[in-house]
């Protein structure tokens, strides 16, 4: 009998094993109800035979979902998250880009998971993968975004990011208004630039139809919607390599700030392009500077002095400017404050008003506590505007204007969010006095 039983004990046990792997074959994510009817030994020898049959189950999903969306997109962007200190990392580009709308989300598989990234950020990896790979920084996915502790810690590094790369990237969209056209053009015309070949470089627009091309597609340039982002400012200006691209059209910084540079200076070459091509140049020459003037190129041409004045300070440039230093409330005035141009730079965030600008400021040390993204919008600039008081800059209170988009804000503190204008008064920066305690 108790051989008998025996065996009837161990065919029950079996049964009990084979409805369990019936039901574990059948088990979706976070269903566990099936083994609660096990009794307790059972429950623990099978839970890891559980996890792993879900382990397999969710590798199995992610695998037929990898493929699916392969198939839907033969040409899908697939990256892998590497991690370096910047002290030893490997050279690589960090990515300077519009995130664009947040509904508008591309597949991209990471680590064999397929994540959402942002179509324009992800129109940018394609654009920039090569066939031996590339390393990227993009702050949508090198960045949790979710992690407001992350973010803080990684947007006061981001200075330090962008210097470190062999290159920034300064991705403008997709080819449209002859950016095919105009990118190389720049290119062309920088080489002349750099040789001194000024009559060439008005030679190169003589005829009018070209003309009317570049000239229009040089306002479509200068009308994307990059120049008008707040974070792209750092981004730009920190660089040792700046490379410019629509699709796979592109300029370097030098070629395109030489080109703007002899646009603007051009009076001064004069006498050179007279006397080697006489009146029919000077004509061709008045025909291009009308063709090329237009009021959309002042979002591009801040970004350009915003860059060369950091590098002149941090050494960038041939002669490093000495003993200069820029306050935050000097880098916040000159970039947020409107004047002749009323140029409203965008930021989705209103807390990167201060942020995204304020290390660009030698006193950056002085703001201790912030980036913090735990804290609200009001609350970031209440912290900046007591700082800069407390340093004797009380003309920062001039630029407290109204109406706000924040009313409950303290009245001395200045609303970034909105267009504040330039009082009249002197550079604020040159008129400390005795800083008290505010409250």
């Amino acid at each position: 009998m108790s051989g008998v039983n025996g065996r009837g004990e161990l065919t029950a046990a079996k049964k009990r094993e084979a409805l369990f792997d019936k039901q574990l074959a059948a088990l979706r994510p976070g269903d566990r109800q099936a083994l609660m009817h096990l009794p307790l030994p059972q429950q623990r020898a099978l839970v890891a035979k559980a996890k792993k049959q879900q382990e397999r189950w969710n590798r199995e999903q992610m695998a037929q979902e990898i493929k699916r969306q392969l198939k839907a997109n033969p040409d899908l962007v697939t990256t892998e998250l590497q991690y370096h200190r910047l002290s030893n990392a490997l050279p690589f580009t960090a990515l300077s880009y519009c995130w664009g709308p947040a509904v508008t989300q591309s597949p991209i598989v990471i680590d064999g998971a397929v994540q959402r990234c942002g179509l324009n950020g992800e129109l940018a990896l394609r654009h920039l993968r090569g066939a031996e790979g590339v390393h990227v920084w993009i702050d949508q996915l090198c960045i949790n975004q979710d992690d407001n502790a992350e973010k803080g810690h990684q947007v006061q590094m981001m200075r330090h990011i962008y210097s470190a790369a062999a290159r920034v990237a300064v991705w403008m969209g997709l080819p449209a208004d002859d950016s095919d056209l105009f990118l190389p053009h720049v290119r062309a015309m920088g080489a002349l630039i750099r040789q001194q070949r000024y009559a060439d470089v008005v030679r190169a627009h003589a005829d009018m139809a070209f003309l009317r091309r570049v000239s229009h597609a040089f306002r479509a340039f200068c009308e994307r919607q990059y120049w008008t982002r707040l974070w792209i400012i750092q981004e730009f200006a920190v660089g040792a390599e700046i490379d410019v691209l629509c699709g796979r059209a592109s300029v370097g910084y030098a070629d395109l700030r030489g080109f703007l540079v002899f646009l603007n200076k051009v009076y001064d070459h004069y006498p050179a392009i007279q006397a080697e091509g006489g009146a029919p140049l000077m004509m061709t020459l008045l025909e291009m500077l009308r063709g090329f003037k237009t009021s959309a190129n002042s979002f591009l041409e801040g970004v350009l002095t915003r860059r060369r004045r950091y590098q002149l300070r941090h050494g960038g440039a041939p002669r490093a400017m000495a003993g200069d230093s820029e306050s935050l409330f000097a880098v916040l005035v000159t970039t947020l404050v409107l004047e002749v141009d009323y140029n409203h730079t965008q930021a989705t965030d209103p807390r990167d008003r201060v942020f995204a600008v304020m290390h660009f400021a030698d006193d950056v040390d002085e703001f201790e506590g912030l980036p913090d993204y735990s804290l609200g919008c009001e609350e970031v600039y209440r912290a900046a505007a007591r700082r800069i008081l407390m340093q004797g800059n009380i003309d920062l209170l001039s630029y407290c204007q109204f109406p706000r988009e924040a009313p409950s804000l303290a009245t001395w503190a200045p609303d970034w969010q909105t267009g504040i204008k330039r009082p009249n008064v002197g550079n604020p920066w040159l008129s400390n006095g005795e800083g008290g305690a505010a409250n």
